[in-house]
Formats: C-alpha cells, sequence, structure tokens
C-alpha cells in the first residue's frame, strides 16, 4: 500500500547554461533543500519570494537523487498494483528534459512475451535518450523502465505467484 495517497510537489533548479554563464548572467533561484524552500530573486530588484515545496532540488542535485526522492516510490506503489503519475511541468528550458529523457520508439513494437524475456527484447526494439550515459546521469525515464524490469526480473520468476502485465 502506498506510504501516501496525497500529491506531491517537487521543485528542481537547474544549473546555468553555457549561453547564461558566458553572458554573465546570475542566478535568480536559489533551492534551500534543508527547508523544502525555494528563493527567486528578481534581478533588478533584489526583492526575493520564497515558496515551499515537498521536495527541493538544488542546480547540483543528481538524476539519482531527484529520481530515488521523488519517482521511485511513485514507481513501487504501480508495482503494487496503484495508479501514479509522474507530471514534469515547467515553462521552455527550465530543464523538464533534461530531467526526464524521454524515450524515444523506432518503428517495432514491443513483442507480446514472458516477463523475463520482455526487458531484453524492449531494449533491442526500443532507445532511450541517455541509455549510454552512466546510470547516475541518466533521467526519469531510463531509471523508471528499468526499475520495473528489474522488480519483474526479480518477482516475477515461474515459481512466484506474482503475475505482470507489461503494457
Amino acid at each position: 500500500m502506498p506510504t501516501s495517497e496525497s500529491i506531491k510537489v517537487a521543485f528542481r533548479v537547474r544549473p546555468l547554461n553555457q549561453k547564461e554563464t558566458q553572458k554573465g548572467c546570475g542566478v535568480a533561484t536559489v533551492a534551500h533543500v534543508e527547508r523544502g524552500v525555494i528563493e527567486i530573486t528578481n534581478p533588478s530588484s533584489e526583492d526575493a519570494k520564497q515558496f515551499t515545496f515537498d521536495h527541493v532540488f538544488g542546480d547540483q542535485s543528481t538524476q539519482v537523487q531527484v529520481y530515488n526522492t521523488v519517482c521511485a516510490p511513485v514507481v513501487n506503489s504501480c508495482l503494487e498494483g496503484y495508479n501514479g503519475t509522474i507530471f514534469c511541468f515547467g515553462q521552455t528550458g527550465a530543464g523538464k528534459v533534461s530531467s526526464c529523457l524521454p524515450l524515444r520508439s523506432s518503428s517495432q513494437s514491443v513483442p507480446h512475451t514472458h516477463c523475463r524475456s520482455l526487458r531484453r527484447k524492449y531494449v533491442q526494439t526500443h532507445t532511450m535518450e541517455g541509455a549510454k550515459e552512466p546510470k547516475e546521469m541518466q533521467g526519469v525515464m531510463p531509471n523508471a523502465f528499468s526499475h520495473v524490469f528489474d522488480s519483474v526480473a526479480l518477482n516475477g520468476s515461474d515459481e512466484s505467484p506474482d503475475k505482470f502485465l507489461i503494457r
């Protein structure tokens, strides 16, 4: 059973990109991770506003930290049979794609097959953006797929009473 049924909101601050650094842009958004607070400063007036979230990640946070804190509990609940959604929202350039690294599929579809060989077949017919990166650099989607398939492989043996259907 899920540990909590409420909606959780997380905020991740991305580091300045190369173009912003070259232009001499200042940091306007600071994460106070220990307090779960994001502070946004207007560079022209130095006025700051603070916002509180369930989870806050600074510009030095890793993909693994974000996944383990925010996403893994949702995936675990899904593996227990509950519905779950991970929804990324933000303006253009905010870092959504960098956090998620979306799935790009080939023209082939995933064949219906036994769960033990499903991951192998899936990897053969699909490529995950970021999959060539070390695990700590992969985003939400590659980590979630690995999490699901690893759990199926560990718990879905022929001797196990658990059966998995992945669509």
